[in-house]
């Protein structure tokens, strides 16, 4: 029997937006262009494995005022 289930958590457009604190625009046009790769569940949705994804974007997060904040800077974000 097959699940349609990942096996690992993954990310959709929309929740590698809220975690890069980008728009799911620029996450979409960073696919196309292949700067991400991505998967196609059962369903055809997106799935983006984290890794991949904070490879190219640095993974943020937001403080109680509900600023935007970096988690941690490299070399690799700066370019």
């Amino acid at each position: 029997m097959e699940w349609n289930q990942p096996e690992r958590p993954v990310h959709t457009l929309a929740t590698a937006a809220k975690a890069t604190g980008k728009s799911r625009t620029a996450i979409w046009r960073a696919i196309k262009s292949g700067k991400v790769s991505y998967k196609k569940d059962l369903d055809g949705h997106i799935q983006i494995d984290p890794a991949e994804l904070h490879r190219v974007y640095p993974p943020v997060t937001q403080d109680r005022a509900g600023n935007v904040c970096l988690l941690y800077t490299s070399d690799a974000a700066d370019e």
